[in-house]
């Protein structure tokens, strides 16, 4: 069920990630603040659903999980990240970015990666 409720979060941000603005326009050119982070959260979301995914592969997602997050929290760290120019992301967003990293706790407890 953890995986299910996380699968269904980070499917939610990636939604409110391509409802930006500046996406249509970043994703045509492969490049930006917003396409970028549009394919960390798709990376993350592919580590996850990969059958083949080991202790480690569970670690990086919660913690990508955990670092987006920030990055989109934060504009100042997504610049030196990206070398682009700061972006604000929609409420949304952050409050999806919340919620992933929400469930990637409770997913990495239940996965026995994180201490409750």
């Amino acid at each position: 069920m953890a995986a299910e409720a996380l699968n269904a979060s980070i499917r939610a941000l990636l939604s409110a990630i391509e409802a930006q603005p500046e996406f249509a326009s970043q994703h045509n050119v492969r490049r930006g603040s917003v396409f970028y982070m549009w394919e960390f959260v798709s990376n993350t979301l592919r580590m996850l659903e990969s059958e083949e995914s080991d202790r480690e592969a569970k670690s990086d997602v919660v913690a990508r999980s955990m670092f987006a997050k920030i990055l989109f929290h934060d504009p100042s760290t997504l610049c030196q990240v990206t070398g682009d120019a700061p972006t604000r992301f929609s409420t949304e967003v952050m409050n999806k970015a919340e919620e992933v990293e929400a469930r990637a706790g409770v997913w990495g407890v239940a996965e026995g990666l994180l201490r409750p």
